[in-house]
């Protein structure tokens, strides 16, 4: 303050001192508009902490009113600085150098008063020392001292004055100030229904002022909805060797916007304000949809195959044939790129989506090194009917050979992966007309064979069920015939029977299996032809072979015959209905070998094969003895009447006939 008052003091001095008056003058205007004009200063007088929330509201930057309308919630750029947030120049009171720095921490000019160069300060005079009465009297001089002070004290209170003016000025400024920055009304206290917006307030560059909030929100919406409604992004791409081309919409992303928020701030902003509305983006919406384009254009790997070729009398050749990538859209890859560019506000971007690609999970080298035979089995079986046979029967014999191939057919093929079970009857199905099925043998009541759909499919089981045993793998399911079948050994046949008896096995192996079934037909009805299966898989360690034998236990006689009296077949003639078998206890068991060694025996399980006695009908109806049927007795006849003999009128002389006669 000292040095306020000796800058003013100096300056009320040198008014009227020539050039350096003319000067000082020169700087009084510049020194009271850096006072007037100054910043205002910090809000000290503010209750609470308005002064801080006004000194951050003073520096956030304002947005300006723009054409396109819409943030991005999820990072938008889009703030501007609108025409009234011009920052006022800094000042003294704001710490910036003034015209007069000490009171804004600068430098004051130098004065006579504080240590210049004077005629009347303690510097040297330019007048010499007088002495006697050659010179003006001391009392002159100290009079102008007196004049001079004065002056200086007049001065010192007009700054004081000055001073004092400014600063009421200044607190005035300052409490509008802090008023003005006060924040805007607490949305809570407002009428929505009858408040309205401030002067110069935008949202999405669209002037509302003076409107109520129900007209701005007509206003402004038209605008986001357009906007939605041209989000547009499309993504395309080739994939399998053809094109595709996907939009994904605003509707997609389930889009919505925070316009109501935006609504009530705006209305208790104040003035002069700039707003904008944000996008929220449903991601969870716009995943499904890029997963679902991905579901409708993607495809899935193809494993590496091979096929079985038959060898007349030898092994199968094996053909393998490569299996192909799968292709999909990286779904995780593309959201993020859709995502960038809505935030970039690029509504209708076209992007090129990447690509996973799946290889195939088995190739051909897999296959050669986990896929070689394991086992094999085959049985024979007639296609044609002797030559002594009735027609029934040769078409019997016909009709069972088409089963048999029928249902080899099926099961050949078949895959069963680790750990699976798999089934006899659900793989061929249900053995009936309607499926293509024929008539042949088949065992019914344990005693007979009749005809029934699909007879012969159980050789194609115990084929099966050879070849199974062969390969050592896990028996689930399986049971004898009731007749010992005349194709493999007694305890090695598996019947089957529709939904009643099946055959199972579990791949208890660390690879796939595969089963293969042919018939090899041959002609002549001397000749069989035969049906061989075949399981690869895991190979069996080095020479390691499974086996299986059996063994009779037993054989029980089928006892007397059972005979039948038909009082309707005649007596004398006789029909045998069964046969006479024999009946078998039989084990069957599994031998390891390695290296031609029997190393190991499994008792796989006990057969019995119930003896049949022969069943035989007897006729006993006696023929009838013939009553002999009386002859009628004639009736006695009337002897017919004769003809008299005609007169001789000629007398014995020759009759002539008159027809006769000309």
């Amino acid at each position: 303050m000292d040095e306020i008052f000796r800058d003013l003091s100096h300056t009320a001095q040198t008014r009227r001192t020539g050039s350096a008056g003319r000067a000082q003058r020169a700087e009084q205007p510049g020194y009271l508009r850096d006072l007037s004009q100054g910043a205002p200063a910090p809000c000290a007088a503010s209750r609470g902490s308005a002064a801080p929330a006004a000194r951050e509201r003073a520096a956030r930057p304002v947005a300006a009113p723009s054409s396109d309308g819409l943030d991005m919630m999820s990072g938008g750029r889009g703030l501007a600085y609108s025409a009234g947030s011009r920052t006022a120049p800094r000042s003294a009171a704001s710490g910036g150098r003034s015209a007069y720095g000490a009171a804004s921490g600068g430098h004051a000019p130098r004065s006579s008063a504080s240590g210049g160069r004077s005629s009347s300060g303690g510097g040297r005079s330019s007048v010499p020392p007088v002495s006697g009465g050659g010179g003006r009297s001391s009392s002159g001089g100290s009079g102008r001292r007196r004049r001079q002070q004065q002056k200086r004290q007049r001065a010192i209170l007009f700054g004081m004055l000055l001073l004092l003016l400014l600063l009421v000025t200044a607190v005035v400024v300052i409490v509008r100030s802090c008023a003005a920055a006060s924040g805007p009304a607490d949305p809570a206290t407002i009428d929505t229904a009858t408040a309205t917006f401030a002067d110069e307030v935008y949202i999405n560059g669209i002037p509302v002022s003076g409107m109520l909030l129900a007209d701005a929100r007509s206003a402004v919406m038209p605008g986001i909805e357009e906007t939605v409604s041209r989000i547009a992004i499309t993504l395309t791409g080739e994939m399998g060797g053809e094109t595709f081309h996907e939009t994904i919409s605003g509707a997609d992303m389930n889009i919505t916007t925070d316009i109501e928020q935006v609504l009530l701030d705006a209305l208790a902003g104040g003035r002069n304000k700039s707003y904008k509305t944000s996008l929220d983006i449903d991601y969870t919406a716009l995943d499904q949809r890029i997963a679902d384009i991905n579901n409708a254009l993607s495809f899935g790997p193809a494993d590496a195959t091979f096929t079985l070729t038959p060898v007349e009398n030898g092994e199968p050749q094996l053909t393998y044939t490569e299996g192909h990538a799968g292709m999909g859209i990286d779904v995780p890859a593309t959201e993020q790129l859709v995502r960038e560019a809505l935030e970039a506000g690029n509504y209708q971007a076209s992007l090129t989506p990447p690509l996973t690609q799946q290889e195939p999970n088995i190739t051909v080298d897999d296959l050669k090194q986990q896929i070689s035979l394991i086992s094999s089995f085959k049985t024979e079986y007639r296609n044609t009917g002797l030559a002594e046979w009735s027609e029934e029967q040769r078409q019997t014999t016909l009709n069972r050979a088409y089963n048999v191939e029928k249902a080899a057919g099926l099961i050949n093929g078949s895959v069963v992966q680790p750990g699976r079970v798999w089934s006899y009857n659900d793989t061929v199905g249900d053995r009936n007309e309607k499926n293509g099925w024929k008539q042949a043998n088949e065992i019914t009541g344990g005693e007979r064979y009749v005809l029934g759909w699909g007879g012969g499919v159980c050789q194609v089981s115990t084929t099966l069920y050879g070849a199974l045993l062969r390969a050592n793998l896990h028996i689930v399911e399986r049971r004898k015939h009731s007749i010992p079948a005349d194709y493999v050994p007694y305890g090695l046949d598996a019947t089957v029977d529709t939904d009643h008896i099946d055959l199972r096995f579990e791949n208890d192996t660390d690879y796939p299996l595969y089963i293969f079934a042919y018939t090899n037909v041959k002609a002549g009805a001397s000749r069989k032809s035969e049906i061989t299966v075949l399981i690869y898989g895991q190979a069996l360690p080095e020479g390691v072979k499974y086996e299986p034998r059996t063994v009779t236990k037993e054989e029980i006689e089928p006892g007397e015959p059972i005979i039948t009296y038909d009082d309707e077949m005649p007596a004398g003639e006789e029909e045998v209905t069964v046969e006479a078998r024999n009946g078998y206890v039989v084990e069957a068991y599994l031998d390891k070998l390695v290296n031609g060694e029997v190393v190991e025996s499994t008792l796989l399980h006990t057969d019995e094969y119930a003896a049949i006695a022969e069943k035989r009908t007897v006729g006993t109806m006696l023929p009838a003895t013939p009553i002999p049927t009386p002859e009628p007795t004639p009736e006695p006849s009337e002897p017919e009447p004769s003809e008299p003999e005609p007169a001789d009128p000629g007398h014995g002389l020759p009759v002539i006939d008159t027809d006769d006669m000309p």
